[in-house]
């Protein structure tokens, strides 16, 4: 026996016999008519027209937890308290550390957007 499950969505959108819903920051274009009540098979979900930049394949971010503790402890954070009175300084440095990553992002955006 085959359930069909459904889920529901927001309607952000409708034009002619198409809708762009979203359900968990998913968006995807549907057919205006399989939206009932609020709700969306998701079989039909699945099967959706994407909406939007798919950014979990456009950047890759990786840390080196190793030299990641070594920055920390370079910037005289050992303990809780310490990381908790310099997290402005600790947030500095990821920033400038994402830096690059940031830049690959917009490279991606822009070649594949």
């Amino acid at each position: 026996m085959i359930v069909d499950t459904q889920s529901d969505v927001t309607v952000l959108e409708e034009k002619g016999e198409s809708a762009l819903v979203e359900k968990k920051g998913k968006r995807v274009y549907v057919p205006r008519a399989v939206i009932q009540d609020g709700k969306v098979d998701d079989a039909v979900l699945d099967a959706g027209i994407p909406h939007g930049l798919p950014f979990e394949k456009m950047v890759n971010v990786q840390i080196d937890n190793a030299a990641l503790a070594k920055a920390l402890r370079d910037m005289g954070i050992y303990t809780k308290d310490d990381f908790m009175k310099n997290f402005g300084a600790i947030q500095k440095r990821f920033h400038r550390a994402m830096n690059a990553e940031l830049k690959k992002l917009i490279q991606e955006v822009e070649a594949n957007g």
